[in-house]
């Protein structure tokens, strides 16, 4: 294996052109590497995100449409550095993905209860901020944030209830899928 004297001698090659390896790219770029070349199988990047018009001029977003968490988040940074956020205040005034707004549906396509989503959201906010609480990363240091996520849900009264599973695993999976990606990224985990 070679050595390089520099960001300017380093050849880079970062696999996909989603936000992650877009952002990875740019953040290497305006810290002087020069070599970083990104690589995509498909015939367009954006990764999960993207926008088509299948019928019309209307758009439809069939990927991720928006951007999880303001602070720390190299891509909330990209994105306002290069104005691509729309006017006006962020969805939440929290950053979880799922909440009370959104609608649940069962196979049958009777629609979860409200409460429930309500319930398991606010339970699924505390585990999370008590997974990052910096006096408790010592006792779960051994597991990943999925295991502990789950682990700890299953604890809770509301994995017995009905639906009570389906909407933490929705919810788990949506809050971390861009987040989890973005921080292993960019805090070489």
């Amino acid at each position: 294996m070679s050595s390089c004297s520099g960001p300017e001698d380093a050849k880079v090659v970062i696999v996909g052109s989603g936000f992650a390896g877009l952002a990875a790219a740019a953040t290497l770029v305006k810290t002087g590497f020069e070599n970083v070349l990104v690589l995509e199988a498909k015939e367009r990047i954006g990764g999960r995100v993207h926008t088509t018009k299948p019928f019309t001029e209307n758009i439809i977003e069939v990927g991720a449409n928006w951007i999880h968490g303001q602070k720390r988040n190299p891509l909330f940074k990209m994105a306002k550095e290069e104005n691509l956020l729309s006017e006006g205040t962020s969805a939440f005034k929290k950053s979880r993905s799922v909440t009370h707004q959104d609608y649940f549906f069962k196979e049958d396509g009777k629609q979860v209860s409200t409460k429930l989503v309500d319930q398991v959201c606010l339970h699924f906010s505390k585990l999370t901020d008590k997974a990052f609480d910096d006096e408790l990363k010592h006792k779960h240091r051994k597991l990943s944030l999925g295991a502990y996520l789950d682990d700890a849900f299953s604890e809770s009264p509301l994995a017995a209830k009905e639906d009570g599973q389906q909407v933490f695993e929705c919810t788990k999976y949506k809050e971390f899928l861009v987040e989890l990606d973005i921080y292993f990224v960019f805090h070489n985990l």
